[in-house]
C-alpha cells in the first residue's frame, strides 16, 4: 500500500473503528467525553481533518461543495442565541466543538480525492466497526452471560445486548444502520469486482444485525428498520437480481433472533413495550409549552433542565394526572425540540436550513436512488427525534458526517476555489494534532486513574490526585472534589470549607437543580448555623426558596431565620 494521505485517512479511521471505539472504561455519565470511544473518536477526528488540511497544502487548492454554504448558513443562525443574555456559554461549549468539529471533519473529507472503490472502502471500514458490535452483542447474549470470566464493561445489561454503548436504542439504531449499509455496498459490489471475504462481511453484517435488533426489542431500533426499509423498496424493485440472496439473510436473522427470545424466556420482552409511552408524550407536550413562554429566543442555551422543571411543576398544578418530572432530565429526547426551546425559533430556523441543505443532496439524482441512499441514514435520523444519539455516541455522528459526504460526492463533483496562500491550512493541520493528541491522550489518561479510583471504592485518592486533565470530566469531578471538601468540613468543622460548598453548590443549580445539592447545602446551612457561623440571610433565603420550587415533594420543612 503506497503511503499517502488517503491512505493514512483509511489507517486512521480503521484503527478507530477495528480497535478505538470498542475500548469500555468506567463511565460515570453514558455520554459526551465520559463514554472512552469518544475520547479516542475526537482524537481520531481531529487526525482526519489535520490530514485535509494539510491534503489542501499539498494539491494548492480548496474543493467545496453548495452544502457547505448551507451548513454554514444554519450554524450561524444556531449560534446566534448565545448572544442573548439568558444562554450558558460554559454550558453551550461542549455543542458548539461538536458542531464545529463535525463541520471541519465534512470539509475535510472533501479536500481528498478519492475514487469511488477509495469512497466504498471507507464505507467498509464503517461497516467493520458496526460489525464488531454486532458480534459483541451477540456474544453478550450467548456466551458471556453463561461464564465464570470477567467482562468487566461488556456485561449484559437488563438482559439486552448494548454493546459498547450500554444503551439498547443507540445500540439498536448502529445494528439497523449496519444492516442497510450492507445491502447498498451489496448492491454496489455487483456493479464492481469485490473479493469474496468483503462479500461475506456484508451477508455476516446483515445476518448479526438483524438478530442484535430483535434481542435489544428496541422500538426507536424497528421504527427505524420498518421506515428504511420502505425506502429501500426501490433497490429490490428495480434490482432484485443484485440483492436478492439479503432476503434469505434477513429473514434467517429475524427467525433466530425471534426465536432466541422464546428460547431464553428470561428475556425481558415486555408485552407492554409497544403501547407504553411513558412520559416522552408529557416531556414532549411540557417542552412545547415551553416553547410557548418563550418562542423567539427560547429559554437560552444551557437552561433547558432548570426551565423544563420549573414548567413541568408548573403544569402539574393545573393537570393533576401528569407524571412528575423526571430527575437530571436535560434533553427532551427530541433534538429539534431541545434546540427550540433553548434557542427558540432562531436556532429553529438554523435547523430548517440545514435540513434544505441535506435535502438538496438527493436531488441531483433520480428519486428511487435518493430513496435508497436516504436509508442508510434514517435509523439514526429518526433515532434523534425520540432521544439524543449523537450526544451518547461519537460514531453515530462520524457514520452521519461520513455518509452525508458519500451521497453528496458522488452526485455532484466539488468545486475547485483556489487562494493566494496555502499556508494557513499547513499551519492548522500542524497544530491540531499538537493540541488535540495531549489533550485526549490526556483525557484517557483521566478515565484510567478514575476508572481505578472507581474500583477502589472511592479510597484509593491517589488515582484522584493522578489526573492531571479535569476539563475532560469537569462536571464530575467537581462534584467529587465538593463532595470530598464537604465531608472535611463536616469532620473538621471547618466552616470556610463548608461556605466553600455553599458557593459552589449555588453555582452549580443555576443550570442544574440536583436533589442531593440543594439537600447538602441546606443541611450545611444548618450545620454552620448549630456552629454559631453567620450565613447570610440573602443567599440561605435562595437556597431553600429554590430547593421548595425545584422539589416541593422533597423540601417541605422550614430552615430557622437568624
Amino acid at each position: 500500500m503506497q503511503f499517502n494521505l488517503h491512505n493514512l485517512f483509511k489507517i486512521t479511521l480503521l484503527f478507530y473503528t477495528v480497535l478505538g471505539m470498542h475500548v469500555l472504561t468506567f463511565m460515570p455519565v453514558g455520554s459526551g467525553l465520559y463514554f472512552t470511544p469518544n475520547i479516542i473518536g475526537w482524537l481520531v477526528v481531529a487526525l482526519l481533518i489535520s490530514f485535509g488540511m494539510i491534503s489542501i497544502f499539498k494539491n494548492k487548492e480548496i474543493k467545496l461543495s453548495p452544502i457547505l454554504n448551507w451548513i454554514l448558513i444554519g450554524c450561524a443562525f444556531l449560534f446566534i442565541p448565545l448572544l442573548f443574555n439568558n444562554s450558558s456559554f460554559y454550558a453551550f461549549f461542549p455543542r458548539l466543538m461538536a458542531i464545529m468539529g463535525g463541520l471541519f471533519l465534512l470539509f475535510s473529507l472533501y479536500q481528498f480525492k478519492f475514487k469511488l472503490n477509495d469512497k466504498i472502502d471507507i464505507l467498509n471500514i464503517l461497516l467493520i466497526g458496526i460489525t464488531i458490535q454486532s458480534t459483541l452483542g451477540l456474544l453478550q447474549f450467548f456466551v458471556f452471560r453463561f461464564t465464570p470470566l470477567d467482562f468487566g464493561y461488556y456485561e449484559l445489561l437488563n438482559l439486552r445486548p448494548s454493546g459498547v454503548f450500554r444503551q439498547p436504542n443507540v445500540m439498536a439504531s448502529f445494528m439497523a444502520s449496519g444492516i442497510f449499509l450492507s445491502i447498498f455496498l451489496i448492491y454496489k459490489q455487483a456493479e464492481q469486482r469485490t473479493n469474496r471475504v468483503i462479500s461475506s462481511l456484508y451477508y455476516y453484517s446483515i445476518f448479526s444485525s438483524v438478530i442484535v435488533l430483535f434481542l435489544l426489542q428496541s422500538k426507536t431500533g424497528f421504527l427505524g428498520l420498518i421506515v428504511s426499509f420502505i425506502f429501500l423498496l426501490p433497490l429490490y424493485f428495480n434490482k432484485f437480481n443484485k440483492v436478492k440472496f439479503t432476503i434469505p439473510v434477513l429473514f434467517l436473522g429475524v427467525l433466530l433472533g425471534a426465536s432466541s427470545l422464546n428460547i431464553f424466556p428470561s428475556v425481558d420482552r415486555g408485552e407492554n413495550v409497544y403501547k407504553d409511552t411513558g412520559i416522552r408524550l408529557d416531556i414532549m407536550a411540557v417542552s412545547v409549552d415551553m416553547v410557548k413562554d418563550s418562542p423567539i429566543i427560547g429559554h437560552g442555551y444551557g437552561n433547558f433542565e432548570k426551565a423544563y422543571r420549573i414548567k413541568h411543576l408548573s403544569n402539574l398544578k393545573d393537570n393533576p394526572e401528569l407524571n412528575q418530572p423526571l430527575e437530571n432530565l436535560d434533553h427532551p429526547h427530541n433534538e429539534v425540540l431541545l434546540w427550540l426551546t433553548e434557542g427558540g425559533l432562531i436556532a429553529l430556523a438554523g435547523l430548517l436550513i440545514l435540513a434544505i441543505g441535506f435535502i438538496s443532496i438527493f436531488t441531483r439524482t433520480k428519486v428511487t436512488y435518493s430513496m435508497v441512499l436516504l436509508s442508510l441514514v434514517l435509523p439514526i435520523l429518526i433515532h434523534t427525534q425520540v432521544e439524543y444519539p449523537f450526544y451518547i455516541s461519537l460514531i453515530h455522528y462520524i457514520y452521519v458526517i461520513i455518509l452525508v459526504w458519500f451521497i453528496d460526492s458522488s452526485n455532484t463533483p466539488p468545486q475547485t476555489c483556489n487562494v493566494s496562500s496555502y499556508n494557513l491550512f499547513k499551519v492548522v493541520g500542524v497544530i491540531t494534532p499538537i493540541i488535540a493528541v495531549p489533550f485526549f491522550l490526556s483525557g484517557l489518561h483521566t478515565a484510567y486513574n478514575m476508572n481505578k479510583f472507581y474500583q477502589s471504592d472511592y479510597k484509593e485518592t491517589k488515582y484522584l490526585l493522578n489526573v492531571n486533565n479535569t476539563i475532560i470530566w469537569q462536571d464530575y469531578i467537581d462534584r467529587l472534589y465538593q463532595s470530598i471538601y464537604l465531608s472535611m468540613g463536616k469532620e473538621q468543622s471547618d466552616p470556610n470549607l463548608l461556605k466553600q460548598y455553599l458557593t459552589w453548590g449555588l453555582s452549580y443549580v443555576e443550570l442544574k437543580p440536583r436533589a442531593k445539592i440543594y439537600d447538602n447545602m441546606i443541611q450545611t446551612i444548618i450545620l454552620l448555623e448549630s456552629m454559631g457561623v453567620f450565613v447570610d440571610q440573602d443567599i440561605k433565603s435562595k437556597i431553600y426558596l429554590d430547593a421548595k420550587i425545584m422539589y416541593p415533594n422533597i423540601f417541605r420543612y422550614t430552615i430557622k431565620q437568624g
